[in-house]
Parts: structure tokens; C-alpha cells; sequence
């Protein structure tokens, strides 16, 4: 299943701990029904790191460290790679389970 980011949170720039929370939400109900999830990064404009770790911390409490398997990220620019390399480096909760996630090409 595909979620576009844009769409579904209505913002170019991923920058609100609300809507990350918003969007775990959607993306959680989707994979605990058995779904596996592209994430569309097309047409975001930016991202913070709080954004990603609100979203990575939120999605493992909902559905445990294995959702990291049915995720991928489709059109992920730079700044979201570089970001789960900080994220990876300085978060060792996550670190183990970052390897994981495929970074789909479209």
C-alpha cells in the first residue's frame, strides 16, 4: 500500500510532532493489518529529525520493532537519508532496527 506523505498530512514541510504522531497512526493501522507500507516522500520539502523520531519511536510502541520489515520509502530526498543516519548514530533504540528499512526505487 502507498502513502503519499503530501497528501495525506497536507504539508510539503515534515516539521510538526502532531503530525507525526498523526501519520504513525495511519501508517500502524495499515501494517497491523497485515499491510506492508511505501512511504512517498514525493514533493516533501523538508524534514526535522524530531519528525522522524516521533514518527520511528511512535510506529515501534504501536506495532514492535519488527514494522521496520514492512516499510519502505519511496523518493526519500537527501535530508531524510542523512537524518536516520543521525537518528541511527545517536539513538541506539533505533540503530538496530534502521538496517532494515528498504529505500525503494521508483
Amino acid at each position: 500500500m502507498k502513502l503519499v506523505l503530501t497528501n495525506i498530512l497536507e504539508t510539503l514541510v515534515l516539521a510538526s510532532p502532531k503530525k507525526a504522531i498523526e501519520f504513525a497512526s495511519v501508517v500502524s493501522s495499515k501494517i497491523k493489518l497485515g499491510n506492508t507500507v511505501s512511504i512517498d516522500f514525493s514533493g516533501v520539502k523538508g524534514v526535522t529529525i524530531n519528525f522522524l523520531y516521533i514518527f520511528f519511536v511512535k510506529m515501534s510502541k504501536e506495532c514492535g520493532n519488527n514494522f521496520f520489515k514492512r516499510i519502505c520509502l519511496l523518493n526519500a530526498p537527501d535530508e531524510v537519508i542523512k537524518s536516520m543516519d543521525y537518528l541511527k548514530e545517536n539513538y541506539k533504540e533505533l540503530d538496530n532496527h534502521f538496517s532494515n528499512i528498504d529505500f525503494c526505487i521508483v
